[in-house]
């Protein structure tokens, strides 16, 4: 299931959750690497820094994004509602993993358990439908200019429908999700309870609609944009219709450029885990097996949600408007230009400031 979590499946629980019976003490003792010490220690730290940096990166872009009318254009509003879905990822996804597993159990009651699958699940699909819905407009901005007009209006209706739909297709991970007393000796227990057949057949679903199709459509359109561009390029196409215009193909190519490196960052970081999910749909008897399962599981998770802490600093790098934005609310750029202007008065007046 391309955006479920492993850990849920109650046929992989008797290597996470210390039993009472022997083979279940062989099962922990064999598998759980992750609880040594020092595999524990790396993952989170590695956890910590994601969320530090994912929560400050994100949260600087939807700062930027709201405070000032002019960065609030129709590609930035989809930029904003991608850093407030990977504020979503690093406040629920990643706590949510890492304490169910470390502290042996589901301790956050019954309603938790229905809701934070849901968000992690919807959020997933809100950021590859956030990105397939920024190719398609691009495609008609630079291979259609003129056929479809883009307001901010717009693309507040798009988002709003985008995260909609991500919660309601996303609901039967929900309604499939089953709270539980530690009747084994393991504490609360939150997984999921789904026929075979029905596991398999949604997890297929997810696969194709949350990553496979997306991805395809974002490719396609993205090569009709470079297509495009490259012909308008090699007629001399140098001139913008107005001063900074949308239709200017050298700046054409700096957005996009950007926009590919943000889908090929997500796609890349997001693979390992849904081929783990679909392994563990289709190949469960032999995954919980394998001793180094669980550990694996937490490598490709830290990779997927590594994912939201890249956008900020592509902004900044590729994104000229972002980048200027950013270097405004800096205290560490804001002290260098005033020593640099005012080095003697920096110095004595506010030097603490500086300092």
């Amino acid at each position: 299931m391309s955006s479920a979590n492993p850990l849920n499946d109650s046929r992989h629980n008797d290597t996470i959750f210390l039993m009472q019976d022997g083979s279940g003490l062989e099962i922990y003792s064999r598998t759980n690497i992750i609880h040594h010490p020092a595999v524990m220690g790396a993952i989170c730290a590695l956890y910590l820094l994601i969320i530090i940096c994912g929560i400050s990166g994100n949260g600087l872009v939807v700062f930027v994004v709201a405070r000032k009318k002019a960065m609030r254009t129709v590609i930035n509003l989809f930029i904003a509602s991608l850093a407030v879905n990977d504020l979503v990822i690093c406040m629920f996804a990643i706590p949510a993993t890492t304490l169910y597993t470390f502290l042996e159990g589901w301790h956050f009651g019954a309603f938790t358990c229905k809701t934070v699958p849901l968000i992690q699940a919807a959020s997933v699909y809100v950021s590859t439908w956030t990105l397939t819905a920024i190719a398609i407009m691009r495609f008609y901005v630079v291979c259609m200019p003129g056929s479809h007009q883009h307001t901010c209006k717009s693309a507040c209706l798009i988002i709003g429908t985008i995260w909609i739909l991500a919660v309601g297709i996303c609901t039967p991970y929900a309604v499939h999700m089953k709270y539980s007393t530690g009747d084994r000796g393991g504490g609360p227990r939150c997984d999921e309870d789904w026929q075979s057949f029905a596991k398999r057949s949604f997890g297929i679903f997810s696969l194709a609609v949350q990553y496979a199709v997306p991805l395809c459509i974002i490719f396609f359109c993205y090569l009709a944009v470079f297509i495009r561009l490259r012909s308008a390029a090699a007629e001399g196409l140098k001139s913008c219709q107005s001063k900074g215009g949308e239709s200017c193909p050298i700046r054409q190519q700096r957005v996009n450029r950007m926009l590919i490196a943000m889908v090929v960052i997500f796609g890349c970081c997001w693979l390992p885990l849904n081929l783990i999910n679909v392994l563990n749909d289709f190949f469960s008897s032999a995954i919980v097996d394998w001793d180094y399962f669980v550990l694996v599981f937490f490598l490709s998770h830290i990779l997927a949600v590594s994912s939201t802490c890249y956008n900020p600093v592509l902004y900044g790098w590729m994104n000229e408007n972002f980048r200027k934005e950013f270097k405004a609310l800096s205290p560490t750029f804001s002290c260098t230009k005033a020593r640099r202007v005012h080095r003697q008065s920096c110095a004595s007046d506010t030097e603490s400031t500086c300092l």
